[in-house]
């Protein structure tokens, strides 16, 4: 059975460390966010998009590099921390899906072999969390059954889907990658740069 998978990537931070905005700094030639979204074209996924600050030049940004087409949502309370993109990613995306592929709009540094990786070993093994390490260090995307949606919406603060691999351990496949794109954010290469 082929699987259903929405990608949910939280756009909405308000990048203190590297203002005005670090998905707006070009990377290879294109805006960072747009590399980012750029490695999941292939897999034509629906696609969700959580806007907060600097919504919508952000929004201008993603439709002038016509990409395939993508889903807004807001976070309105996207000062409050991360939490509360991943809950309105979840929401709008819902349970109908079989997973939610989770990425933060910050890692253009993803390789497509990497998720056509993931995509192979969730659909072959199908754990509730499939989670990508690089030298133990776990990133980008992740992949969680829908069956975690009441789970995701207790997330507060700046607790990240992170926060659910520590709460279920033994429901969670770790697969090591060589792909360091998956714990490269834009913050850590933007500080190697320095």
């Amino acid at each position: 059975m082929h699987l259903n998978i929405a990608l949910i990537m939280p756009a909405a931070g308000m990048s203190t460390r590297h203002p005005p905005n670090k998905l707006l700094i070009p990377v290879q030639g294109q805006a960072a966010i747009i590399g980012t979204l750029s490695s999941f074209q292939a897999f034509e996924w629906d696609s969700y998009v959580i806007l907060g600050y600097m919504g919508e030049e952000i929004r201008r940004t993603l439709e002038s590099a016509v990409l395939t087409e993508i889903i807004y949502e807001y976070n309105v309370h996207f000062s409050q921390g991360l939490s509360g993109s991943i809950r309105t990613g979840i929401q709008a995306a819902g349970p109908t899906y079989d997973y939610w592929c989770l990425c933060n709009a910050d890692k253009p540094f993803i390789q497509e072999d990497t998720i056509a990786f993931l995509v192979e070993l969730l659909q072959r093994e199908r754990p509730t969390i499939l989670a990508p390490m690089h030298h133990g260090i776990p990133g980008h995307p992740m992949f969680f059954s829908s069956q975690l949606m009441n789970d995701f919406l207790e997330l507060e603060g700046d607790q990240s889907a992170g926060t659910l691999l520590d709460r279920f351990p033994r429901r969670v496949l770790r697969t090591q990658v060589s792909d360091e794109g998956i714990v490269l954010d834009m913050d850590r290469y933007l500080d190697r740069r320095i």
